[in-house]
């Protein structure tokens, strides 16, 4: 069942009076919450329940999501710390177009030059959006921050994901047991 649902952020703040919350975005989540008219909320083990959305709106790196009356105040009191998550078959498409930071595992990255540098083999979630660990052709554990100056373009068919010039930003793990 947790396979099915995306966590796309985390309640950090809620004014029941308002019916409201303030939610920290998950690293690389912030999109999905643009023209979200609901949201699934999971307060603890139990299952994520359906929230509507009255509105929303940014704020010093939070999303001021505001609920219909159908969330009534007092639930909205318990929802201190909730995920906040979506079903991942509503997940939208990123901006940039690359995959989101979850599905990136497996891929093979390659230099603008078309030289394979090695393949992905895990994913590391951060507040400054995440890092890919790969391992490179020589047998090399490295990582790489998951930015827009480091990756390109992604060809989803081909499972291949484009990097710009990543000596810069790239980090030789020599000490890692995977090497």
């Amino acid at each position: 069942m947790e396979n099915a649902w995306l966590e796309i952020g985390q309640v950090v703040a809620v004014d029941a009076a308002r019916r409201s919350a303030r939610v920290k975005p998950a690293a690389g989540c912030l999109h999905e919450f643009e023209s979200r008219d609901r949201f699934w909320l999971c307060a603890g083990s139990g299952a994520p329940f359906c929230a509507r959305v009255a509105g929303m709106h940014m704020m010093r790196g939070l999303v001021r999501v505001a609920f219909t009356p159908g969330l009534s105040r007092d639930m909205v009191e318990k929802l201190g710390h909730a995920r906040v998550m979506i079903p991942k078959t509503l997940r939208a498409p990123r901006p940039d177009g690359l995959p989101g930071l979850s599905e990136m595992t497996g891929l093979r990255i390659v230099l603008a030059t078309g030289e394979l540098l090695g393949d992905i083999i895990e994913v590391i979630e951060t507040p400054a959006g995440g890092a890919v660990r790969l391992k490179m052709t020589d047998g090399r554990i490295a990582a790489l921050p998951f930015t827009d100056a480091v990756f390109t373009g992604v060809d989803r068919n081909r499972g291949l994901v484009h990097v710009a010039d990543p000596d810069p930003f790239l980090v030789i793990d020599d000490a890692s047991p995977d090497a």
